[in-house]
């Protein structure tokens, strides 16, 4: 910090009553200073002491709005990256390309493959096919070299001929609450392909809509949209009606379904 000298009091008295013949410029000199609000990191502590009352108000005023409304909305906007999201919209990715990419194991393992996401959200998730080679579960860290592939119009990560290494633990991303609207509605749905979804308020519309020719353990909610015991079959009764219903948002046989992991994910 660089003092200026001092100056005798009687020399003060007589500038500043030259000051105030001049039309009282003083605050012209103090909104020079004010410019330098911008840099309240670098000086706070010297105007404070230096500069007393006069820039106390106008260097507080000026950098309390423009770094309160900067940073705070730059920092807590902060999202994460996910590669998972670009590889399923095709983002710098052509089909049959070679990809490696790293995850959290979303779903239970089907002994041929398993779902993986790298964030929450739309997008986050995919479909690992290992056959067989792996035995990762939900919650572990894995490393994936893989080709990416269309199989049945299922975005995939075909692993079978590549690579699963576990890598550690991790929580398991969120479930992203997502209106039964959205899940139903072709033009909206295929943004949550593979993704760990929540659905509320669900009410079983039909319990087997392929009967009475089959029952593939699948059923219908809010008239709208299938279950599927692909992992986990919640034995879901005609009528039922269920607090919220978790589960992989997952494609097959030309349709999009919410499939249930284990008995946590379904809550009456």
């Amino acid at each position: 910090m660089i003092r200026s000298p001092s100056i005798p009091y009687p020399m003060l008295s007589s500038l500043f009553a030259l000051l105030a013949a001049c039309g009282g410029n003083v605050s012209g000199a103090d909104d020079g200073l004010a410019g330098d609000s911008g840099h309240a990191g670098d000086h706070g502590g010297t105007d404070a002491g230096t500069d007393g009352g006069t820039d106390a108000g106008t260097d507080g005023g000026a950098d309390s709005g423009t770094d309160g409304g900067t940073d705070g909305g730059t920092d807590s906007g902060a999202t994460v990256e996910s590669e998972i999201a670009k590889i399923q919209q095709y983002d710098g990715y052509a089909e049959n390309d070679a990809v490696t990419v790293s995850g959290i194991v979303t779903s239970p393992n089907t002994g041929s493959g398993f779902y993986m996401a790298d964030a929450p959200g739309a997008w986050a998730g995919i479909w690992v096919y290992h056959n067989g080679t792996s035995e990762a579960v939900p919650g572990d860290v894995v490393d994936v070299t893989a080709t990416l592939i269309e199989f049945n119009e299922l975005t995939e990560l075909d692993a079978s001929k590549g690579s699963v290494v576990i890598t550690g633990t991790a929580p398991v991303p969120a479930a992203d609450l997502v209106d039964i609207s959205v899940l139903s509605n072709p033009a909206t749905a295929e943004a949550f392909e593979g993704v760990l979804v929540e659905l509320t308020s669900v009410s079983i519309t039909d319990a087997n809509p392929d009967a009475p020719d089959d029952d593939f353990g699948e059923w219908e909610m809010n008239a709208s949209l299938r279950g599927d015991d692909y992992f986990y079959d919640p034995d879901p009764q005609q009528g039922a009606t269920y607090a919220s219903m978790k589960g992989i948002f997952i494609y097959t046989f030309g349709q999009y379904k919410l499939a249930p992991r284990f008995p946590a994910d379904v809550t009456e």
